[in-house]
């Protein structure tokens, strides 16, 4: 029992912060006022079917053995602010065929013009999008079906 492994679930917003060898400070209940530190050794490629991601982390037992397998523990993973970046997402409904596109419709002056976009992870109702939109662009969120590429509208609020 002098090492113990940590099974916790890392949803998909934080999982790419994470990294194998990388140290977390462990908490357990039973000893509320000692934190433990435990270094990450496996980080799943792949989501489970809640869209977290299984990730075990090696913890080194005291001589006296004071952990003991089946506790209740909380993992923290420190972030430098350098790790987390700021992402642009757009709503799911921007999209002009579902998500197995990624065009888009952008306004600029009064008329529609098709976007093609690169996207990321998805979150919920909205998609990251990493290429092809500004932060400020305005898209089209309801009505596609009835726009073609640089068609006239007007915005109504």
């Amino acid at each position: 029992m002098t090492t113990l492994k940590l099974q916790v679930s890392v949803p998909e917003l934080q999982v790419s912060n994470i990294q194998s060898g990388q140290q977390a400070q462990i908490q357990l209940n039973v000893y509320p006022d000692t934190t433990f530190t435990g270094n990450v050794s496996f980080v799943a490629a792949k989501a489970d079917g809640s869209l977290n991601f299984p990730i075990e982390i090696t913890l080194q037992n005291s001589q006296n053995h004071s952990l003991k397998a089946g506790m209740y523990a909380t993992a923290i993973f420190n972030f430098s602010s350098e790790e987390i970046q700021p992402i642009s997402v757009i709503s799911r409904n921007a999209f002009t065929e579902g998500l197995g596109e990624s065009d888009v419709f952008v306004v600029k002056n009064n008329q529609v013009h098709l976007q093609k976009v690169r996207t990321g992870r998805n979150l919920n109702n909205q998609v990251e999008i990493l290429d092809g939109l500004q932060v400020g662009d305005v898209v089209v969120t309801s009505g596609q079906i009835n726009l073609e590429n640089q068609s006239a509208i007007q915005i109504i609020q």
